[in-house]
């Protein structure tokens, strides 16, 4: 049935009248449709719901709105109370002070300026100095290394980790990964943090502590190892130099040996025994080093000296033990090995970061955050119990 409303009039199609015919109490209208003058028509109904309506159906079931957000609120206060309480610590490093590298940066002294000036020579270039801003970048390339985290986790968190908990290995591994968070250096801030989250307080600030520990021992070593391969290298050159200049000096005095011996036989050969008395020696030479005995037994006339003279150095060079003695370059050289040798860092005296502040065991948690918690499940549960009641008013209109 079809009704269209036009003041008091009623269509209706119930009648189904034919085209073009006239009735006495209606109107006759075309395509079987016909208007009743007399009889008053329904008013359609109204499927709109208005704001009245909305405020109506929610003051009637206001105790059921209160109901549902007492209910959720209750649920979210127990969640609150009854949830394990997580901590977060945090513990921060600056870069060292200039002070603390002074045992490390006196490798340069020793191997360099101190030389120098011992010897009053120009000695190959000292050990390269560190800055406190370089020993901070190292430390700070140790404090986000893996190899640092992964000693942590061997030598802490695991072994107490694993029996509180059945995970596995690979289980705990990743909730360290998601506890431990590294902040490193920005350009407006020049400290670094490590922050870990853990449920007892005093632990995860030991555990931070230690994390620090870690990175500033293995920088340390680390430096320390590099200025030991730096002092090694030049040791061993410098005993490469004793050695080589002790060999040529073993040579040359087997060399001089034979020079002597050639000139034995001539003077034994032309009968002279000693030099003539009142007849004057020259020595034929080039150079300062002529006045040298080794360097004056390759002249020439070496066999004036005579057989006994010849004989006699020929004996003492024989007893010789060693020729230190007789090399210029030698006292040079024992005194850099020694100032290499005397060059000791310890490293209780270098500093590669400062502890700025320790952690310390947290007194409030950071999760569940109750207050945030219970104000959260007042929210939900007023609006879940209005959308409650609009609904059934909706199914109510429909």
């Amino acid at each position: 049935m079809i009704f269209v409303t036009a003041s008091t009039y009623t269509v209706s199609n119930t009648q189904r009248p034919l085209p073009g015919r006239a009735y006495s109490d209606g109107i006759t209208l075309f395509f079987g449709v016909s208007v009743d003058k007399h009889e008053s028509y329904p008013r359609a109904q109204n499927h709109e719901v208005d704001l009245a309506d909305i405020l109506c159906a929610l003051w009637a079931g206001k105790w059921l709105i209160l109901g549902i957000t007492a209910l959720i609120s209750c649920i979210s206060v127990a969640y609150a109370l009854m949830a394990t309480p997580v901590y977060e610590t945090t513990a921060r490093t600056l870069p060292p002070t200039a002070s603390g590298l002074v045992s490390y940066n006196a490798a340069s002294q020793l191997t360099g300026a101190a030389i120098n000036g011992m010897l009053n020579t120009d000695s190959p270039e000292g050990i390269q100095t560190i800055s406190p801003d370089d020993a901070y970048a190292a430390f700070i390339m140790q404090l986000g290394s893996n190899a640092i985290k992964e000693k942590f986790f061997e030598t802490y968190y695991l072994p107490k980790m694993s029996k509180e908990d059945d995970a596995s290995t690979q289980k705990l591994w990743k909730r360290l990964e998601h506890s431990v968070r590294i902040t490193l250096p920005t350009q407006t801030d020049a400290s670094a943090a490590v922050t870990i989250e853990g449920t007892d307080p005093r632990r995860i600030a030991d555990w931070a502590n230690h994390y620090v520990a870690l990175a500033i021992d293995a920088t340390k070593l680390v430096l320390l190892d590099n200025l030991k391969g730096e002092i090694e290298v030049r040791k061993n050159g410098v005993k490469n130099q004793i050695s080589t200049l002790r060999v040529v000096a073993k040579e040359s005095r087997e060399s001089n040996i034979v020079r002597l011996q050639s000139a034995l036989k001539i003077a034994e050969s032309i009968g002279l025994e000693s030099p003539q008395e009142g007849i004057p020696f020259i020595a034929i030479g080039t150079g300062t080093g002529s006045a040298n005995p080794d360097n004056f037994a390759s002249n020439e006339l070496a066999y004036l000296r005579g057989a006994k003279a010849l004989r006699s150095e020929i004996d003492q060079i024989r007893q010789r033990q060693n020729d230190d003695a007789y090399i210029n370059e030698l006292p040079d050289l024992i005194k850099r090995k020694a100032l290499l040798q005397g060059i000791t860092v310890d490293q209780q005296h270098l500093s590669v970061a400062r502890v700025d502040s320790a952690a310390q065991a947290p007194e409030d948690p950071v999760r569940p955050r109750k207050s945030l918690i219970a104000g959260l499940g007042l929210v939900v549960g007023l609006m879940l119990g209005m959308m409650l009641v609009l609904a059934r008013l909706m199914l109510k209109k429909a």
